[in-house]
């Protein structure tokens, strides 16, 4: 079995496309993930998503932290996770007070999931951005590295 995650969006005539980004599925779920690249603002205007699947049966909860590549303190916040769900983070969403609004900042990310039987989960970072004066014309997704 060959799985993977593929987006694609409209072109200028409805049987076009103008963009599209693709990423290996993940063949384990964890307790523990590490993203290495996120990114929002900018020139190019970059929109960092996190997503997090728990693929348990039961809720959970997940602590996100932000490492910032200038050296700023790491900062973390708890997420909710539905059973059998995707939740989808927006960095500026949870941290607003560290993504004012015409920053720019460059950051890692890790997603731990949470309490006594944690939820099992998968984590990926969609990132799109503006390109040739077009929202959203460029993006790309990568799953997490899964440490535990």
């Amino acid at each position: 079995i060959i799985v993977e995650r593929a987006m694609w969006w409209p072109g200028p005539t409805w049987m076009t496309w103008a963009e599209a980004h693709n990423s290996a599925g993940s063949t384990a779920t964890g307790t523990l993930w590490a993203l290495a690249e996120g990114e929002e603002g900018g020139p190019r205007h970059v929109q960092t998503y996190i997503t997090v699947a728990n693929t348990s049966a039961h809720a959970g909860l997940a602590r996100v932290t932000m490492l910032f590549e200038d050296g700023a303190a790491p900062i973390e916040s708890t997420i909710t996770l539905r059973p059998n769900s995707r939740t989808n983070v927006r960095p500026p969403e949870i941290f607003p007070a560290a993504f004012p609004a015409g920053s720019h900042r460059r950051f890692a990310t890790v997603v731990e999931s949470l309490g006594a039987d944690p939820a099992q989960i998968v984590v990926e970072r969609p990132m799109y951005w503006d390109a040739n004066g077009v929202t959203w014309s460029a993006g790309t997704n990568a799953v997490g590295t899964r440490l535990r």
